[in-house]
C-alpha cells in the first residue's frame, strides 16, 4: 500500500531550530515497526467484518436449554447460541465497521508516514543550515585573516616609514617620528586583530627602537641638529618609556612595558632625569651609559637597574621611600645618595655588594636612611613569620621589617676594592653609611686607601673588618694621603641572636700592621635579641703591640644586673697558640669537656707540648719546663703523676695542661708578694694543639678544683696574660727566672657565694 503524500492538517510546522520533541507533541505516537506492513490494514478490516458477522447472527436469538457444563468447547453444535443467517442491514453494518477500520488503520500509517518525512526533513534542513553557519564562520575567519594581514602590513609599513624619519637630519622630522613610534606601540598594544605574539614582537622592536634613537641622538652629530634639539629627543623618548613602563598605567590607552628590559646601555644621556611614582617590573639596563645632568628617582619601585660603569658628571639621588633592586650601586661620577630607599640585592640572593673601584674623579657614595633586603627569607619552614610554609616569602618581606631572630631578610653588607693595583692619580671613592639598617657588614678591602664612615646604623649579627682580603702581602699598598683615620665606626647599635655563634666585631689584617690607626672606633654597643631594647657599650683595646689583636668587651651600666656579660678576642693571630688563648664568644657554649690524660694519650700530649715549645722559641719566649725536661720523658712524668689533663671536643683533643697542687720548684715566695698564704694550685704547660679558645675551659675547670690558683708567664707572653687578666686573675709582680728572664705571677682567688653568705 503506497503511502499518502498530503500532509496531516493538525502537524506542527516549525523551522530547522525547532527541537524534535516539539515537532512530536501533537502527532500520535509512533507505531511499531511490525504493524506498518501494508497487510495490516487489509487484516484489519477482516478482523472486524468477521467480528461483526458473529455479532449479526446471534443478535436477539435466545439461548439453548443447554447448561454449561455439556458445553462441547470444540464444535458449535454445543454452542448455546441459536444462529440466524444475518438480514440485510446487518450486513451493510458489518461492512461499515470494517470500512471503518480499515480507513483509520490507513489514515495512522500514512500519518505516521508523514512524520517520519518531516523528521527527515528536518534534520536536511538542519544539516544545510549548519553547513550554511561552517561557510559563513569560514567566510568571517578568511575575512578577519584578511584584515589582520592588513592591520599587520599597516603596522609595519608604518613602522618602516617611521624608521625612514628616524633617519632623517631634520630633528623635527625625527620628533614626530618618535611620537609617532608611541602612538603605534599603544594602537598595536589595543588591537584585536593581533595574537600577543605579534603584539609583544611588535612591542620589542618599537622599544629597541626607541633605545636606538637614544644611543643615537647622544652621539651628538652636528649634521642633525644642535645638542639642544638632541636633548629634546631624548627627553622625549625618555618620557615615553617611563611613562609605558609604569603598572599604574595598566588601564589606560597607553601600552604596558612593565614586564620589558629597557636596554638603554652605553648611551650619553643629555637631559636630566626624573622617575617618579613609577612601579615597575621592568629592567633598566644603564650599564655603560654617561649622564650628563641629574637623575632623580623618588617614590618609585623598580625591579632592577643595572648600572655596571655608568657615569654620573652631576648626581644621581634615589631618594623617598624608593625601592629598587640591582646587583650593586653605580661607582663613577661625582656624587651618589641613597635615601630613604629599600635596596635589594638582584643577583646574589644572600648578599649586597658594593665595589669601590679607584677613578680619576673624587666620588663620594652615600647610604642614608636605607634598608639593606634579601630577595628571599631565611628563616625556616617553622618560623611564625612565613606565610606560607611551601614558599621563601613571609610577614618581614611584606612589611619590610625583620622581626625574627636570624634577621630574615636583612642582607649581607659587602664592601670591596679591587685586587688589582691601581694608579697613583687615581682615587678610591669615599662611601659613607648612616642610619641604615644591614644584616651583616663586611668591609674587605684589599688595600687601605678608601675613606669608610659606618655611623648610627643598626648591624644584625655581626661587623666584619678584613684588611688585605685573598690578596698576597708583597703584593698590598697602603694609601693614607695624610688622613688620620680611614674607617671610621661609630655610633653602631648590633644586634646579635640570643646564642650567637660569630663575634660581635671582627678585625682581622694579614698584610698590614697597626690597623688601629686608621680606626676611628667610638660609642658602639651590643643588643641582644630582636625585641631587646637594652644596648650594652663595648670597648676595644689592643693587646698586644707586636700583632693586631684587639679585646671587645661590654662595659657594665648603671645597673649591673641589666649588663650584657660578653667579651671576645680578635685580629691577626698567626699561630695555634694565638687562636688556643684568645676569648670567644663560643666560650658561652661549654663545648669544651676535660679529663685526666691517661698513659694512651702520650702522642698528644708530646705534640702539643713540643708545638708550644717551638712557638716560644720562635718569639724568644722560654717556656716555665726546662730544655732537659721537654720530651717524651717530660710528658711520661706528667701523666704518671696525675697532674696533665686534656681538653676535649667532642672526641677531638685540643689541648693539654698541667694542674699541679701545691708548691713547684720555681716558685719566686720570696719576691712575689701574693694575695694569699692558702693552699692552690699552679697552672703550667698550657699547650695547645688546635686553633681554639681553650684557656677559658683550662681556667674554668681548674677553678672547679680549688679556691685558689697560680699562674706563672714570660713578661713577653701578652697572649696568655691577656686570657689570664680576662679570666680575672691578678698580677702580683714580676721577678727574674734562672734562665734571666723577666716572668710574671699572677693569682686567682674565688669570689665567695652571696647566696651561701644569706
Amino acid at each position: 500500500m503506497d503511502p499518502a503524500d498530503d500532509e496531516h492538517t493538525d502537524s506542527t510546522e516549525a523551522d530547522s531550530n525547532t527541537p524534535t520533541k516539539e515537532l512530536n507533541s501533537g502527532r500520535l505516537p509512533r507505531m511499531p515497526d511490525c504493524l506498518m506492513h501494508w497487510l495490516t490494514p487489509v487484516l484489519f478490516a477482516i478482523i472486524l467484518l468477521a467480528a461483526g458477522c458473529f455479532l449479526a447472527s446471534i443478535w436477539r436469538m435466545p439461548l439453548r436449554p443447554v447448561s454449561w457444563q455439556t458445553i462441547n468447547p470444540f464444535w458449535p453444535p454445543s454452542w448455546p447460541f441459536n444462529y440466524h443467517w444475518p438480514s440485510k442491514d446487518a450486513m451493510a453494518l458489518c461492512a461499515t465497521i470494517a470500512g471503518a477500520g480499515f480507513a483509520f488503520s490507513t489514515w495512522q500509517q500514512r500519518s505516521h508516514d508523514n512524520a517520519v518525512r518531516e523528521q527527515d526533513k528536518l534534520r536536511q534542513e538542519q544539516a544545510e543550515s549548519r553547513a550554511r553557519e561552517d561557510r559563513e564562520k569560514q567566510r568571517n575567519l578568511d575575512e578577519i585573516r584578511r584584515l589582520e594581514q592588513i592591520e599587520r602590513d599597516e603596522y609595519w609599513k608604518r613602522r618602516e616609514q617611521i624608521y625612514q624619519l628616524l633617519g632623517s637630519k631634520n630633528p623635527g622630522l625625527r620628533l614626530g617620528a618618535v611620537a609617532l613610534l608611541a602612538e603605534l606601540a599603544d594602537s598595536a598594544a589595543h588591537s584585536t586583530l593581533l595574537n600577543t605574539t605579534e603584539k609583544q614582537q611588535l612591542q620589542r622592536h618599537i622599544i629597541d627602537t626607541l633605545c636606538l634613537q637614544v644611543r643615537h641622538e647622544g652621539l651628538c652629530i652636528q649634521e642633525e641638529g644642535d645638542k639642544r634639539e638632541h636633548t629634546t629627543i631624548q627627553q622625549n623618548i625618555l618620557t615615553s618609556i617611563f611613562q609605558r613602563i609604569n603598572h599604574t598605567q595598566l588601564d589606560s590607552s597607553v601600552a604596558n612595558w612593565s614586564e620589558s628590559t629597557i636596554g638603554l646601555n652605553d648611551c650619553t644621556i643629555f637631559p636630566p632625569i626624573s622617575i617618579r611614582s613609577i612601579v615597575t617590573n621592568s629592567t633598566l639596563d644603564l650599564r655603560g651609559t654617561t649622564f650628563e645632568k641629574r637623575v632623580e628617582i623618588s617614590e618609585s619601585i623598580i625591579k632592577c637597574i643595572l648600572w655596571t660603569d655608568a657615569y654620573f658628571n652631576s648626581r644621581l639621588d634615589v631618594t623617598n621611600s624608593s625601592d629598587i633592586g640591582m646587583p650593586h650601586p653605580p661607582t663613577f661620577g661625582k656624587l651618589i645618595h641613597f635615601r630613604d630607599t629599600t635596596i635589594r640585592s638582584a643577583h646574589a640572593p644572600d648578599r649586597f655588594i658594593i665595589p669601590l673601584v679607584p677613578n680619576k674623579q673624587k666620588l663620594n657614595i652615600e647610604f642614608t636612611r636605607c634598608r639593606f633586603y634579601d630577595r628571599s627569607c631565611k628563616c625556616p619552614r617553622t618560623c611564625e613569620c612565613r606565610l606560607n610554609s611551601n614558599t621563601n616569602t613571609c610577614q618581614c618581606s611584606t612589611e619590610n621589617t625583620c622581626t625574627c631572630e636570624n634577621t630574615c631578610i636583612n642582607t649581607t653588607l659587602m664592601i670591596t676594592t679591587p685586587h688589582e693595583p691601581h694608579e697613583e692619580e687615581e682615587h678610591y671613592p669615599e662611601i659613607t653609611i648612616r642610619n641604615c639598617t644591614v644584616g651583616r657588614l663586611r668591609i674587605l678591602p684589599t688595600e687601605i686607601g678608601a675613606r669608610t664612615t659606618i655611623k648610627s646604623n643598626l648591624i644584625h649579627d655581626t661587623l666584619q673588618l678584613f684588611i688585605g682580603f685573598r690578596k698576597a702581602t708583597d703584593a698590598v699598598r697602603t694609601y693614607l694621603r695624610n688622613i688620620d683615620k680611614l674607617i671610621t665606626l661609630e655610633d653602631n647599635v648590633i644586634q646579635i641572636p640570643d646564642n650567637p655563634r660569630l663575634s660581635p666585631i671582627v678585625f682581622q689584617s694579614n698584610t698590614y700592621a697597626n690597623i688601629d690607626s686608621v680606626i676611628s672606633f667610638n660609642n658602639m654597643s651590643l643588643r641582644q635579641g630582636v625585641e631587646s631594647e637594652r644596648e650594652s657599650k663595648v670597648s676595644f683595646q689592643k693587646t698586644t703591640t707586636s700583632f693586631d689583636l684587639f679585646h671587645f668587651t661590654t662595659l657594665p651600666s648603671s645597673d649591673h644586673r641589666d649588663t650584657l656579660k660578653i667579651s671576645w678576642d680578635t685580629g691577626s693571630p698567626s699561630s695555634t697558640y694565638h687562636k688556643a688563648l684568645a676569648c670567644s664568644i663560643k666560650e658561652r657554649e661549654n663545648i669544651f669537656k676535660v679529663q685526666s690524660a691517661k698513659i694512651q694519650h702520650l702522642d698528644f700530649v708530646t705534640q702539643a707540648y713540643d708545638t708550644t715549645r717551638k712557638f716560644m722559641s720562635e718569639y724568644a719566649m722560654e717556656t716555665d719546663w726546662p730544655d732537659d725536661h721537654f720530651s717524651v720523658t717530660c710528658a711520661v712524668e706528667d701523666i704518671e703523676q696525675s697532674n696533665c689533663y686534656i681538653v676535649y671536643n667532642g672526641d677531638i683533643p685540643y689541648a693539654a695542661f698541667v694542674l699541679n697542687p701545691g708548691s713547684d720548684a720555681n716558685n719566686p715566695d720570696k719576691v712575689v708578694i701574693w694575695r694569699s698564704n692558702m693552699d692552690y694550685y699552679m697552672i703550667q704547660r698550657i699547650s695547645p694543639a688546635n686553633g681554639e679558645a681553650v684557656a677559658h675551659s683550662i681556667f674554668d675547670y681548674a677553678a672547679t678544683r680549688t679556691n685558689y690558683l697560680r699562674c706563672l708567664t714570660h713578661e713577653q707572653n701578652n697572649f696568655l696574660r691577656h686570657a689570664l687578666e680576662v679570666f680575672g686573675f691578678k698580677k702580683c709582680g714580676t721577678f727574674t727566672a734562672n734562665d734571666g728572664s723577666i716572668r710574671v705571677a699572677y693569682d686567682w682567688i674565688k669570689e665567695p657565694d652571696l647566696r651561701n653568705k644569706l
